[in-house]
């Protein structure tokens, strides 16, 4: 009793010191939590560290840690806080707050943009706390920061677990929806859209239900079909108005309403947004949706307040919607206004993509604001200018202005930065015509002559010959020359010399002084004093009214007065040929004002022709004369022979012309379709030896495309480069680039299409209703859009091809290649794997689209028929068989086929005889037919008649290519039977019978999978091998190299079991079995003594792992430890399986703990040992053959067994 009592006095004493610590303790830590719960958070942060400084021993440090944590984490100071949780989660793992803590962590690295040191932090509330309620919730903050980094495959795994192991938690679904969305982000449909079927089975809150409408109508769209994805938004906007997704589904619904023409519906969607209920940036997109229903309603006043909604913001909404109201103004008549919204839009230039910034200044050119124009491209900031951009588009709106001192300033020193534009010859056009107006006729004409030499082919080539024409026939005067003239006149005159002085006066005002007028009134005196019989007289005074004629079309005068004059002088001429020195010329300018009327038949023409070069067959004009005439009569075909007949009498003749290459280009067009060889021998001499000439580019082009129309696509591809290398300032530069894109898609070279197109085609303008038309031509836009489509599928870029196939679809769903775009997309879909996407889109192809509506029907079936679902297949198949695809025997075969195998063994019997009828010679379909009959009786266990069909086809079709098909499912027959032997027989000798057969492989892995039961491994893996070695279908190939890992394994062969699934898992990332075959690489290391190899590898693949495999993980992981003599390690991972692992059908906790009590023994722990065997003993569910097994441990190490 002493004793007892003076233990008790013992125990109050110790104890003393310590409740007086506690309520200091306490009253400290209530302080600190008043003043967090008040959010005093900075007072807090404080108190809460001096608590834990001042009492480390307390039991509420952890939580102190946790609040000081908080604290600083409202107070936005991440990093500080990170340290508070970080060091409670690693000094105080057990307690109550660690997991949290973890998860804190989590959210102070994503704060502190370290996306990398948060997914880990979220990972390790799973990995040390998977029971935890934060464990689902933190896995899926690391799959969403996973995806941000651009790990898919890591974000995959962690959406998975929680799918797997967290089944019962609410947060599976917003798993399931995160899988789905990251499936629909990888434009992989298919597997999405079954995500999404999976959840509609179940009754789902309101926020999943809205999530996953949400979902299944991004599906929809992305497949193109618009009416079901309207359904699914229209859902969510009248029923889930509560939800994120309300806003979001009603700028969804209202764009699709929209596309598809119904704009009162639209504007409907967006009636249910209350500006005040959305982020700024949905607001936005809100006004600017509003706007376009508006704009293309016609209601431009509603459009431009909508417009004027987005506000000033500096980005390319602001940018967008500045030019979208200029356009509503000018709609309204209002744009007089526009000057400011321009200025302002020049501060956004760096916001406008190129093809949008040069459409505004064509549409402002077209509408001539020329000057609000130049107001804008004057006021872009210095930062944000582009000087080629602007120099181009500043000289056409002051060209547009005819001011020609600003003109000249700018271009003055085009030297300098011509080479760096894109059409330079229009700059010396410009300058030509600056210097023009400003009388500056000679630097003009150097300019213009400079144009010709060096742009030969540039779209201003005809109008600067004109310009240049004009000076050197009304400005530039040879003054030296006339002055000489008239001294001789002079002299003549004042000798006696008076004949003709008159005559020879005009003509120096003609031919030197350019004063055709004063000229005209000369020749007029000299007929007076002369006699109205001068010829030479009336002829010069035809030619200088034909020249003031010509001035007043210059100045834009009405010269009809001159050419009547013209026309009567030249009469007179004519009339008086016998003292005129040319009549020829005479008679020639008579027809040539003549033809100027524009009710002159071609048979006048050709008359007026074919009767001056009869009279005047030596004329100098006949050139001439030849080139007018076959140039007019080619328009008229009733003429065309004549025209040809001119042409090449100007060929044959004229070879030194400046107009050679002219008449080559002319007669190649007029024979090209009945002569296309000479044609393009015409084109290449033009092209080679006239590469000067206005016309070798368009010759060039022509060789080209006869190239093209010749599937000879690399050499037009040559012709191409030479053609932008030589005329890149050329008019046919944007047709050459859309060209070469097709050519080089044509040739397998779609890296090259892409490049050329890049930059031309931007599909965020496409797809805008307002600008789309604004800037693009759209006939060429949608060729264009399927080459780009075309070429990224060739490049394997899935997402973009089918992003541009379905621009291509929204733009012109009726254009007449849209069943074409269509199949090329459903066709797109099918390869990438999304069988069911493909069928759905192959079904949206109308009949009567031919051939595009029957090929879908097959494709669509062929893929059913893929899929094994034989019933839908045979529908489709006879329905297009008995139909548009009557004489498609492989078709036909295929119904009878998957009528067979879906059981319609009559139906199919019936078909037989009419394929027999239709299509004679066809022994290998009917093997074909009989071995199906064979397999149909086989699956449904009525052997007998099964080898009777399996014989048949052997016995009776023996050349036929199902023969070898046959023998091996005849063989699969008697192992079905027992009969071993007689399989092994057939087998063994197949190789050798059948050397080329496809079921090689099969054959090979059932010989493998005999000798495997019989223990026979050599054989079996010699097999397996064997089996691998010819081709087979993926579901052949991944069974074979199972079995022949399972079979190394059994053997011991862990290298080659472990190289072997390492090719498995590389090969088919995503298969079912993947985990199985990455435990095998670790179980491999294992054997091999790679321990921490094991370990590492183990633990990477845990996170995928579901909640069956996640304890066998965990066993294998204490297992390497266990064996690399790492005891204290390997009993605190195997400890995890029964405190921490689900429970599974195999026992991995009874091994766990087993091998638990054989580490504590190497440790020397022998009650810990003991400890744990009696833990297999007394725990509920372990199998009683294993709690024999510990007992009797228990007995060896105590020395009591």
């Amino acid at each position: 009793m002493k004793h007892t009592f003076r233990f008790y006095i013992l125990v109050i004493l110790t104890l003393s010191p310590l409740v007086g610590y506690s309520q200091s303790d306490g009253n400290d830590f209530s302080y600190a939590l008043k003043l967090y719960e008040q959010k005093f958070y900075d007072l807090a942060a404080r108190q809460f560290v001096r608590y834990y400084t001042r009492f480390p021993q307390s039991a509420h440090v952890d939580e102190a840690k946790f609040y000081a944590g908080a604290a600083l984490f409202h107070l936005k100071e991440y990093n500080k806080a990170r340290v508070e949780f970080q060091s409670l989660a690693l000094e105080y793992p057990k307690s109550p707050r660690a997991a949290e803590a973890w998860y804190k962590v989590g959210e102070c690295y994503r704060f502190l943009k370290q996306p990398e040191e948060a997914a880990k932090a979220f990972e390790a509330v799973k990995t040390l706390y998977p029971k935890h309620n934060l464990a689902p919730k933190s896995l899926l903050q690391a799959a969403a920061l996973r995806q941000q980094m651009g790990e898919a495959e890591q974000a995959e795994a962690l959406l998975q677990a929680v799918i797997d192991r967290y089944a019962d938690h609410p947060e599976k679904y917003p798993a399931l929806l995160d899988m789905a969305a990251l499936r629909l982000k990888q434009k992989d449909l298919d597997r999405a859209q079954k995500i999404i079927a999976t959840l509609f089975q179940e009754e789902l809150p309101d926020n999943v239900m809205a999530r996953a409408l949400f979902l299944r109508a991004q599906i929809n769209a992305q497949k193109g079909q618009y009416g079901q994805a309207l359904g699914d938004y229209t859902s969510i906007v009248e029923d889930y108005d509560d939800t994120p997704q309300h806003i979001p589904a009603a700028l969804a619904a209202a764009r699709i309403a929209f596309g598809m023409g119904s704009t009162k519906q639209a504007l409907s969607f967006l009636s249910d947004v209350h500006p005040a209920t959305g982020d700024t940036l949905t607001i936005r997109a809100l006004h600017m949706l509003k706007g376009d229903i508006h704009f293309t309603g016609g209601h431009y006043s509603l459009a431009v307040k909508e417009y004027q909604s987005i506000g000033t913001g500096n980005d390319s909404l602001a940018a967008t919607a500045l030019i979208k109201e200029l356009l509503a103004m000018d709609k309204q008549g209002t744009l007089t206004e526009g000057g400011v919204r321009l200025k302002r839009l020049a501060g956004l230039m760096h916001y406008l993509p190129r093809p949008l910034a040069h459409a505004l200044m064509i549409w402002l050119s077209e509408k001539g604001y020329s000057s609000a124009a130049l107001g804008f491209l004057n006021a872009i900031p210095q930062n944000q200018s582009d000087p080629a951009f602007e120099i181009q588009w500043k000289s056409r709106f002051l060209f547009q202005n005819k001011d020609w001192n600003a003109l000249y300033g700018l271009l003055e020193g085009y030297p300098s930065f011509i080479n760096k534009l894109k059409e330079p010859d229009e700059i010396l056009y410009f300058y030509g015509q600056a210097l023009f107006h400003l009388e500056k006729y000679t630097d003009s004409r150097d300019v213009l002559d400079a144009l010709l030499r060096r742009y030969p082919a540039g779209r201003y080539t005809e109008k600067a010959t004109e310009l240049r024409n004009n000076i050197d026939a009304f400005y530039l005067l040879d003054s030296p020359k006339a002055i000489r003239a008239l001294a001789r006149l002079n002299y003549a005159f004042i000798e006696g010399d008076k004949q003709d002085a008159l005559f020879k006066l005009g003509r120096i005002y003609y031919a030197e002084l350019k004063d055709y007028q004063t000229a005209a009134e000369i020749f007029e005196r000299a007929l007076k004093q002369t006699g109205q019989n001068n010829g030479d007289a009336w002829l010069w005074l035809g030619k200088s009214n034909n020249q003031l004629l010509k001035k007043a079309w210059l100045n834009g005068e009405n010269g009809d007065d001159y050419r009547t004059r013209a026309e009567a002088a030249f009469i007179e001429a004519v009339k008086n040929s016998a003292r005129c020195q040319n009549p020829d010329e005479a008679s020639w300018l008579l027809v040539k004002t003549r033809l100027q009327s524009d009710s002159i038949t071609t048979g006048k023409v050709k008359s007026y022709m074919q009767g001056l070069l009869k009279k005047f067959p030596q004329s100098a004009y006949t050139e001439e004369w030849l080139a007018n005439m076959a140039y007019r009569l080619a328009f008229d075909s009733a003429y065309a022979a004549d025209a040809r007949n001119a042409y090449k009498q100007l060929i044959t003749q004229y070879k030194e012309s400046e107009q050679y290459s002219l008449y080559l280009y002319n007669y190649a067009r007029l024979i090209q379709e009945e002569q296309p060889d000479v044609a393009l021998s015409l084109y290449k001499t033009i092209a080679l030896d006239h590469g000067t000439s206005y016309w070798a580019d368009k010759a060039l082009l022509e060789v080209a495309r006869y190239y093209d129309r010749k599937a000879m696509h690399a050499e037009a591809l040559t012709l191409y480069n030479r053609y932008l290398q030589h005329y890149p300032y050329a008019t046919s530069v944007d047709e050459v680039k859309s060209a070469m894109a097709a050519d080089y898609l044509k040739t397998g070279q779609a890296a090259k299409a892409i490049r050329q197109l890049d930059g031309v085609i931007r599909l965020p303008i496409l797809s805008d209703a307002v600008l789309a038309g604004l800037v693009y031509a759209k006939d060429n836009t949608l060729d264009d859009l399927i080459v780009l489509a075309r070429a990224y599928d060739q490049s394997n870029d899935f997402p973009r091809a089918v992003a541009h196939y379905n621009a291509f679809l929204r733009l012109a769903p009726n254009h007449p290649r849209s069943s074409e775009v269509s199949f090329a997309l459903a066709a797109l879909y099918e390869k990438s794997g999304q069988k069911q996407i493909a069928i759905d889109l192959y079904k949206k192809i109308e009949s009567g689209t031919e051939p595009w509506a029957a090929q879908a029907g097959l494709k669509a079936a062929h893929i059913y028929f893929e899929q094994m679902d034989y019933k839908k297949a045979a529908a489709l198949y006879g329905k297009w068989v008995r139909g548009a695809q009557k004489d498609n025997a492989g078709a036909y075969s295929n119904y009878i086929v998957s009528l067979i195998r879906s059981g319609q063994i009559t139906s199919a019997e019936q078909q037989i005889k009419i394929f027999r009828k239709q299509f004679n010679r066809q022994e290998d379909n009917n093997a074909r037919f009989i071995l199906e009959l064979g397999q149909y009786y086989r699956k449904n266990k009525n052997f007998k008649s099964a080898l009777k069909y399996f014989e048949r086809v052997i016995d009776d079709y023996d050349a036929s290519p199902y023969v070898d098909d046959a023998t091996y499912r005849k063989a699969l027959v008697y192992i079905t039977l027992n009969k071993h032997d007689d399989a092994l027989e057939i087998l063994s000798a197949f190789p050798q019978k059948y050397p080329n057969s496809d079921q090689l492989a099969a054959v090979y892995n059932t010989l493998g999978t005999i000798y495997y039961r019989g223990e026979a491994y050599d054989k079996s893996i010699a097999a397996f091998k064997k089996a691998l070695n010819y081709p087979a279908e993926e579901r052949l190939k991944k069974q074979t190299m199972s079995n022949l890992i399972k079979t190394y394994t059994m053997t011991g062969f862990w290298d080659a079991a472990q190289s072997l699934a390492r090719e498995y898992v590389q090969t088919w990332p995503q298969a079912g079995d993947r985990i199985d075959k990455d435990i095998i690489i670790a179980q491999a290391f294992i054997n091999l003594n790679k321990y921490q190899n094991a370990v590492d590898y183990l633990k990477r693949i845990k996170i995928r792992a579901d909640s069956e495999k996640e304890p066998e993980i965990q066993y294998y992981i204490g297992e390497a430890l266990l064996k690399a003599g790492r005891y204290e390690e390997a009993i605190a991972e195997f400890v995890k399986i029964p405190l921490l692992s689900k429970k599974t059908k195999l026992q991995w906790e009874a091994s766990a703990l087993y091998y638990s009590g054989q580490a504590y023994e190497k440790l020397g722990r022998i009650d810990d040992a003991v400890r744990m065997y009696r833990e297999i003993i007394n725990r509920p569910g372990i199998d009683l053959i294993l709690k024999r097994e510990a007992e009797k441990r228990i007995g060896q190490i105590t020395g009591k067994g």
